[in-house]
């Protein structure tokens, strides 16, 4: 049951962090897939280094332990090319389409049955 709080946390947490960001905006991810606005491009590099130190922090914690799969590069790239597809298509990424649709944007609506599919074929870390 901690595990489904702490979730809950961090994505409302992240859903805020996206909402005073600016990134939940159509215009917002239209220019990023166009390269004509970064602040898509700043708010994810800041993301993924937040995301390495905390893992790290997490794992010399000894909280959890990761488990490093060795890489299948077709599915990597299949996986990239439907990502980009479904982001092309939709004009949201799946971190944005559930905080669009928070926001009450209908279009994200759409894209939630992929997004929960395809959250459930991700590996979860394991505990200590």
């Amino acid at each position: 049951m901690n595990d489904l709080l702490y979730g809950l946390i961090t994505g409302l947490l992240f859903g805020f962090l996206l909402q005073k960001g600016r990134v939940l905006r159509y215009d917002k991810q239209l220019g990023g897939l166009l390269l004509k606005d970064m602040t898509i491009v700043k708010f994810m590099l800041s993301s993924i280094l937040v995301a390495m130190v905390g893992t790290h922090l997490l794992v010399d914690l000894g909280v959890i332990r990761l488990s490093i799969k060795a890489t299948i590069l077709g599915a990597n790239i299949g996986g990239g090319i439907i990502f980009g597809l479904g982001w092309g298509m939709l004009g949201y990424c799946p971190g944005t389409s559930a905080g669009a649709w928070g926001k009450g944007a209908g279009t994200p609506c759409s894209a939630s049955p992929a997004c929960c599919w395809g959250r459930r074929c991700m590996p979860r870390p394991s505990r200590v």
